[in-house]
């Protein structure tokens, strides 16, 4: 019986992913939902079903995480990190783990270990989500084919339903907030547009420029722009206006509580996002 420790597995993202992954995984792969809280993590653990249980996972303490991995296989993490600890530590037992969260600071510390990592045989994948993730496989692509890669332009068209939670709207919000750093220049992100064509939408989509991590490891290799906007023309619209107004602070900089208020999210109603990559 293998076992799968999902760190953060009681957030919105965790949630959505647990619930992907007992869809996937065979039936001999036990599910360990970590949560400080007990009665929210017993309860989470409980709905997803058989094989799954609860252990509990303080991330800020370096002896919690080590008796969390004992006797895992792999680990899922799904929060963001200010230190590479998880990583750390899941490297010193040999126990790979995978990190969805897109961090170019996390991906820098934990580079350190890469020669330790690749002598034991341990895997230690980073930016391994949507955006970054498999927009990374899309480029990697859409480039293979060609000698010389003039540049490359990746197209991330949001939804407004998406179910992110309070914490991933905050993070985009702050994305578009921070300049684009090309060289020696700071460029004002959001300050630049272009229409990209999406599959499933009738007409091509205004998106604006953006800085992110992906963008700045790929652009070590060759120059590449980042791109995003929302389908829904209105609120698209609506958050150009917050960023040209420098208002975008006073947003991401409110209470949770309040930004719940504004937030919403409808599960009756589609959520789909799309990427798109022009080289």
């Amino acid at each position: 019986m293998k076992n799968v420790l999902i760190i953060g597995a009681t957030g919105v993202l965790g949630k959505l992913v647990c619930n992907d992954i007992k869809n996937l995984i065979p039936e001999d792969v036990t599910l360990i939902i970590t949560d400080y809280n007990k009665e929210r993590g017993v309860n989470f653990a409980t709905s997803l079903g058989n094989h799954t249980k609860w252990r509990y996972l303080d991330v800020k303490e370096d002896k919690s995480i080590e008796q969390a991995l004992i006797g895992i296989d792999m680990a899922v993490v799904l929060i963001k990190q200010f230190e590479s600890k998880i990583q750390e530590i899941a490297l010193k037992m040999r126990i790979p783990s995978l990190d969805v969260t897109p961090s170019y600071s996390l991906y820098s510390r934990v580079m350190k270990y890469h020669d330790d990592a690749l002598k034991q045989g341990t895997g230690v994948l980073l930016l391994s989500g949507f955006l970054p993730g498999l927009s990374g496989l899309l480029i990697k692509k859409a480039i293979d084919d060609f000698d010389y890669i003039e540049s490359v332009d990746l197209g991330f068209l949001q939804n407004k339903n998406a179910d992110v939670g309070i914490a991933g709207v905050k993070d985009m919000l702050r994305l578009i907030d921070e300049p684009i750093i090309s060289g020696d220049q700071k460029i004002s992100s959001f300050s630049q547009s272009k229409k990209m064509y999406f599959l499933g939408h009738a007409k091509y989509k205004k998106v604006r420029n953006i800085e992110h991590s992906e963008r700045i490891l790929l652009s070590n290799m060759f120059p590449v722009n980042f791109w995003t906007g929302w389908s829904n023309r209105p609120f698209n619209y609506m958050i150009y206006l917050l960023k040209k107004t420098q208002l975008l602070p006073f947003i991401y900089n409110l209470n949770s509580g309040v930004m719940k208020r504004i937030v919403k999210h409808n599960p009756q109603k589609k959520r789909r996002c799309d990427a798109y990559c022009r080289s």
